[in-house]
């Protein structure tokens, strides 16, 4: 999640643009001298060149924060602590680039001395670009957030293959029943499912775009272990040759996608048994 983007003046602290969208526990009109300060600390502080040149990411107090210095311009970027660096870091060239799109003349080092000393702490000159930041954020939220549907729904297709196969023994009755208990592990773990003539098609049943990756995993293998301890106890000895004929393929071909995303421990112990 982007917490926000500040453009400071390193040298004065002064703040261009400021567009903070969490309450960092910092005053506002402290974050710039914050930045500024902290950018020199970490120059100071660095123990070898940065290959990188200047642009670095850093974790603290609890958040993800990348600077990129151009002159005497600080550009910073803060977001979530699990936040990708290398994403932050590339939105924060992003922001640059509009920026100096926005306002060439602060390319201009020696205008741009001049213009922070005209300005005599007065931001309004840059008041605009925070409509920028605002449209970019929202551009790379709904990105991350279909980015984020598309795993979910992922490995929706991954156990949704599972259960056509595993529900094949069963009586109507025995589906019934499951599809009751479908029901019922779905309120334990928080996800919500949308009502469908075949309760059994959890691919059908699930807002990808407002569910939890985390939620609809740890459902769906909840899901598949009631769904095996069923089928195990309906076949008795025969469970291994259902295995062999039903179940081998279907794990052949799903072998990338349980690799990406951790599915081993709960799949493969239900085939080798």
């Amino acid at each position: 999640m982007i917490f926000g983007f500040v453009i400071v003046d390193a040298e004065t602290g002064f703040p261009l643009v400021s567009r903070l969208y969490k309450n960092l526990g910092i005053e506002p009109e402290r974050i710039a001298a914050f930045l500024s300060a902290l950018w020199t600390l970490l120059e100071w502080t660095a123990s070898a060149p940065d290959e990188k040149g200047n642009i670095r990411s850093e974790v603290i107090a609890g958040y993800r924060w990348s600077f990129l210095k151009e002159g005497r311009l600080l550009f910073a970027g803060v977001a979530d602590v699990k936040y990708n660096p290398l994403w932050l870091e590339e939105q924060l060239k992003y922001l640059r680039d509009e920026f100096f799109k926005h306002f060439p003349e602060m390319m201009d080092q020696k205008r741009v001395d001049l213009i922070l000393s005209e300005a005599k702490g007065d931001p309004s000159r840059w008041a605009t670009f925070v409509n920028t930041i605002d449209e970019a954020v929202e551009s790379w939220l709904e990105s991350n957030k279909r980015a984020y549907a598309a795993q979910v729904l992922d490995i929706i297709e991954v156990y949704q293959q599972f259960i056509n196969v595993y529900t094949y023994p069963l009586s109507e009755e025995e589906m019934n029943t499951f599809a009751v208990q479908i029901e019922n592990i779905a309120q334990q773990y928080g996800v919500v499912l949308k009502p469908s003539a075949n309760p059994l098609d959890i691919s059908d049943r699930i807002d990808v775009l407002e569910a939890s990756y985390s939620s609809v995993r740890g459902f769906l293998m909840a899901l598949f272990d009631v769904l095996y301890e069923i089928v195990r106890k309906k076949l008795g000895s025969d469970y291994v040759k259902f295995v062999q004929e039903k179940v081998n393929r279907l794990v052949k071909s799903e072998l990338d996608r349980i690799d990406i995303y951790d599915l081993e421990k709960n799949i493969f112990p239900k085939i080798l048994t």
